[in-house]
C-alpha cells in the first residue's frame, strides 16, 4: 500500500499469467481528482512542517528522557519521508508528465519497491512499539522500570528496522519491468505468491491488529483507574504521554485500516481487487491523517510537549534577537565600533 500509488492488475498480451502492477494514481472520480489536484499540494507542506517540528521538539528535554519519544521521533522521520517521497514526488512527476524513478530500469524498479515497503509500513510498527511501551507502563509498572527506558526503545527501533528489511527484501528480486516499462510483482511462482501474502500480512495487517489490541488495553486500564484501581509510580508527564499514545494508536488504526484491508484484498483476490480501485483511492486519502495526527495530538493533549515547543520557540527567538543585535552593531559607524583606550595622556 502506498499513499499516492495504488495496486492494480494487468494481463499482458504476450503473457498468460496476470501480474501485479505498481502504478501512479490516476483519479477515476471527480471528487478523487479534486482531492488529488488541489488538496494534496496543500497537505504536503503541512505534513512535512508538522513532522519536522515534532522531531525537533522531541529532541529537547524533558520529553526526550521518556522512552516513547524514541518511537515518535522515528515515526516523524517515516512520516516526512512518506510526504516527500511517496506523495509529493509522485504528484510532481505526474503533473510534469515525467517518468518515475521506478520505471527507469529493472534495478530502479526493485530499489524503489524495497524503499516503498520500508517507508510506508515502518510508521505503523513504530506506533505499535510506542503502544507496547505504554501497556507495560500501565499494566506492569514494576517491570516497566527496566523495560520502558530510552535505551530499550532505541534497541526496539533497530530491531523493527531489521525485521522490516528482512520482510521487504524480497522486493529486490521479485519485482520486474514489463515490456511497457511498468514495475510489477511477478506472480507466476507459487512461492512468490505465498510470500506476497505473508509480507502483506506482516507489514500491513499485523501492526494494525496489535494497535487495536494494545489501544483497547490502554482504554481498559484507564477505565479501571476511574473505578478506583490507581496506577502506581507514574509521573504526570508519563501519564500525559500515555494518554497521547493511546489516542494516536486508535487514530492510526482507524485511518490506516481501510487502505490496508483493501490492499490485502487485492493480494488475495485479483479479480475482485480490480473492482476496488476507486475505494482504494479514497482510502489512501484517509490514510494521510495518519501522517498528520501525531503533531496535533501531541500539541493538544501532551503538556510536556507543549512546554518543550514553547522553550524551543523562545530559544529560536532569542537567537534571532542576538543575531539581529550583532548585525546592528556591525552596521554602526566605525567610531562607535572602536574600543576606547585605557591609557591616559600626561
Amino acid at each position: 500500500m502506498e499513499n499516492q500509488t495504488y495496486l492494480m492488475y494487468h494481463n499482458y498480451s504476450n503473457e498468460s499469467n496476470i501480474t501485479f502492477i505498481l502504478d501512479h494514481v490516476h483519479p477515476s472520480h471527480p471528487v478523487s481528482e479534486f482531492i488529488y489536484n488541489y488538496i494534496c499540494p496543500i497537505f504536503v507542506p503541512i505534513g512535512i512542517i508538522c513532522n519536522l517540528l515534532t522531531f525537533i521538539v522531541l529532541l529537547r528535554p524533558p520529553i526526550n528522557n521518556i522512552s516513547v519519544s524514541v518511537y515518535l521521533k522515528a515515526y516523524s522521520l517515516a512520516a516526512m519521508l512518506t510526504w516527500t517521497l511517496l506523495i509529493k514526488l509522485n504528484w510532481v512527476l505526474d503533473k510534469a508528465e515525467l517518468r518515475h524513478f521506478s520505471r527507469m530500469s529493472q534495478i530502479s524498479c526493485r530499489i524503489w519497491s524495497f524503499l516503498t515497503c520500508i517507508v510506508t509500513f515502518s510508521g505503523f510498527w513504530f506506533i505499535t512499539g510506542a503502544a507496547v511501551d505504554r501497556v507495560f507502563i500501565l499494566w506492569t509498572p514494576k517491570r516497566a522500570q527496566c523495560l520502558c527506558t530510552v535505551f530499550m526503545a532505541k534497541n526496539a527501533v533497530v530491531f523493527i528496522m531489521i525485521g522490516l528489511t528482512a520482510v521487504s527484501i524480497h522486493s529486490l528480486w521479485m519485482y520486474d519491468m514489463s515490456p511497457n516499462q511498468d514495475c510489477y510483482f511477478v506472480r507466476d511462482d507459487y512461492f512468490n505468491q505465498l510470500w506476497l501474502w505473508t509480507s502483506g500480512f506482516l507489514l500491513g495487517c499485523l501492526p494494525l491488529i496489535l494497535l487495536f489490541t494494545f489501544g483497547n488495553l490502554m482504554i481498559i486500564r484507564f477505565c479501571l483507574k476511574h473505578h478506583g484501581r490507581q496506577i502506581p509510580d507514574i509521573s504526570k508527564n508519563e501519564m500525559d504521554v500515555t494518554y497521547t499514545v493511546m489516542i494516536i494508536s486508535i487514530t492510526v488504526f482507524t485511518c490506516a485500516m481501510p487502505s490496508n484491508i483493501l490492499h490485502f484484498m487485492h493480494i488475495i483476490d485479483m479479480e475482485n481487487g480490480n473492482r476496488l480501485t476507486l475505494l482504494m483511492e479514497f482510502a489512501s486519502y484517509i490514510s494521510w491523517i495518519c501522517y498528520l495526527c501525531v503533531f496535533f495530538v501531541l500539541i493538544t493533549r501532551c503538556n510536556v510537549f507543549r512546554d518543550s515547543l514553547k522553550d524551543a520557540f523562545n530559544d529560536c527567538m532569542s537567537r534571532l534577537r542576538r543575531k539581529r543585535s550583532q548585525i546592528e552593531l556591525k552596521s554602526l559607524k566605525p567610531e562607535y565600533n572602536q574600543v576606547p583606550s585605557t591609557s591616559t595622556s600626561v
